[in-house]
């Protein structure tokens, strides 16, 4: 008879030693789980920064243009302000005026381009990065899945 009590003490002091086992093994899932899911969070981070990024190149190129614009506009009041100048003074100031703007428009042109450049390479990273946000975000579904199950 005291066989039969020592073996159900043996069989729960095991019994307890299993439920430790599995709650470590489940803590041990469940950080698993919360790192994947950080690394989700950051894929979707870098994913948020790429689309920041052209939104800053499409507003510089947007104020660019417009810097563009104001600029034809002063250069056509300036020409429209030489065909009528009443003297060689004024005609002079308005030369030099022009040519300043001239070398302005240049500037900017080539600010411009560099603008475009920057933002087309910024939506190819752009479309890289969404890709690779996919592709992550697929491997992070099923490795929770599974560490779930």
């Amino acid at each position: 008879m005291t066989d039969h009590p020592f073996q159900a003490l043996l069989d729960l002091v095991q019994f307890d030693h299993d439920i430790n086992h599995l709650n470590i093994q489940i803590d041990e899932q469940k950080n698993e789980i919360e790192k994947l899911n950080t690394q989700f969070n950051e894929a979707q981070h870098a994913l948020e920064e790429a689309k920041n990024k052209i939104r800053d190149f499409k507003k510089s190129v947007d104020e660019q243009e417009l810097i563009m614009k104001e600029i034809g506009v002063a250069q056509k009041d300036k020409k429209r302000r030489l065909d009528a100048a009443a003297n060689y003074k004024e005609m002079t100031a308005l030369q030099e005026e022009l040519a300043s703007l001239h070398r302005q428009e240049e500037n900017a042109e080539q600010s411009l381009l560099d603008l475009w450049n920057k933002l087309e390479n910024a939506q190819k990273e752009f479309a890289t990065s969404q890709a690779s946000f996919e592709n992550k975000r697929k491997e992070i579904e099923e490795s929770i899945a599974k560490h779930q199950d």
